[in-house]
């Protein structure tokens, strides 16, 4: 089934080379928190995608921004505002090795 059909941009021919993985681990795993939080997400538009995991962090957010200053006020303005959440880890990323968005067919 087809989702949606959609055009790929180049981030930094935009003005959004700089792009983000983002762990959010949660104070405690209570309902509230996670709807709250994933809500919240949803009306952000430099998070392209977000995840809801296992392991060390409870979600993995995709963001792209124009540079660390843009950054640096995403989390202070929207992500720490967010109750419930207890650690956030940033990586970035230096250089795309792979990047697809067609699943493969069997």
């Amino acid at each position: 089934m087809i989702r949606r059909f959609a055009a790929l941009v180049e981030p930094s021919l935009v003005g959004q080379p700089l792009s983000a993985l983002v762990m959010v681990t949660l104070v405690r795993h209570h309902i509230d928190n996670t709807v709250e939080f994933e809500n919240r997400i949803l009306q952000y538009p430099e998070v392209l995608q977000c995840y809801a995991t296992t392991g060390n962090a409870d979600f993995i957010l995709r963001v792209v921004i124009e540079d660390m200053a843009a950054y640096d006020r995403f989390l202070n303005e929207k992500l720490f505002t967010l109750d419930g959440i207890s650690q956030v880890n940033s990586n970035f990323v230096l250089r795309n090795i792979k990047e697809e968005t067609a699943i493969p067919i069997r």
